[in-house]
């Protein structure tokens, strides 16, 4: 081959393989353009069922802790304090506490308050009954749950949970071996049902779990993502909450949303979608029997009271 073909040839060679490059600059440029984005994926043009129907904001300090007895006084917790409300808002009792609330739950007349190694007993009037613990070296209790006949909660040190019998002694604990929980960070919650299963959210691997009193794993559901029913970033969900018609309230942080899912996993709707509040903080959420949802935010001292049109 001479010279001029050896040159017409590598000029053929260079007109193809940039005629390649821009044909491949303009059909990229297409497909990004038609890929949904981030913003799409989560977008959702649907009507909201609920809507916003109270907030109070909280006089003793930061809010870390909610949840709502059977007679439905609402009880907060956060920076040593315990604080009991009545339906209407008005103040029914409030007393120090000897640490940080991280999480409250009632059982009959008793409401059960933990902060990181201890669970405070107290009576419907506030005053103090007991105390059970400290529990675990490194003890971090995130979560607490009771069912009348026993209490579970969920040690997001020692990433394990554990079930009391109504004197405080421990009959069954989980997570030390077998299927184990991945927590990254301290937000671990777990509840107890009626019929005596532990639902516990396995927040490192974006899962909600049902397991037995002895924590054999009978479902879960849960996936990465930001889409509808996924739960994204790290550690979510952060809380949950069991609604009275059997479904289950979510709360995330990072995209801080809640969302209603059923038992089986199937996302239904959002209560509030992530541009409600500007934090990445999550929200630690409660109900009622007439199903309304409590969401106290640490951010604002405040907290929330959502209730559907359904309800209504």
């Amino acid at each position: 081959m001479n010279k001029k073909q050896t040159a017409l040839v590598s000029v053929f060679i260079i007109i193809v393989f940039m005629t390649y490059i821009i044909y491949d600059i303009f059909i990229s440029k297409d497909k990004v353009n038609n890929q949904p984005t981030e913003s799409s994926r989560i977008a959702d043009t649907t009507e909201l069922k609920w809507q916003k129907t109270e907030k109070l904001q909280i006089q003793q300090g930061k809010l870390k802790s909610i949840t709502v007895t059977g007679d439905n006084k609402i009880i907060t917790g956060g920076e040593t304090f315990l604080v009991s409300y009545n339906n209407d808002l008005s103040l029914n009792w409030s007393v120090e506490t000897p640490g940080i609330i991280n999480c409250i739950c009632s059982g009959g007349d008793t409401i059960f308050a933990a902060t990181n190694e201890i669970i405070l007993l107290y009576n419907k009037d506030g005053e103090k009954i007991t105390e059970w613990g400290p529990y675990e070296n490194n003890c971090i209790i995130t979560g607490i749950s009771s069912n009348g006949f026993y209490l579970a909660f969920a040690d997001a040190g020692n990433k394990m949970v554990f079930v009391l019998g109504n004197t405080g002694e421990l009959l069954y604990f989980f997570g030390n071996r077998g299927e184990r929980f991945i927590i990254p960070s301290p937000y671990f919650d777990v509840t107890i049902t009626p019929d005596n299963k532990i639902i516990v959210a396995n927040t490192g691997k974006h899962r909600i779990e049902f397991r037995t009193l002895e924590g054999e794993i009978l479902n879960y559901f849960g996936e990465a993502g930001i889409a509808h029913g996924e739960f994204c970033g790290c550690c979510n969900p952060s809380h949950f909450v069991v609604l009275s018609d059997n479904r289950l309230a979510t709360s995330e942080k990072g995209l801080n949303r809640i969302k209603i899912y059923d038992f089986n996993g199937n996302f239904i709707e959002y209560v509030i979608r992530q541009d409600y509040f500007n934090t990445s903080t999550p929200l630690n959420i409660a109900a009622d029997k007439e199903g309304r949802i409590y969401a106290a935010n640490p951010e604002d001292f405040c907290f929330y009271i959502f209730e559907s049109n359904q309800w209504k």
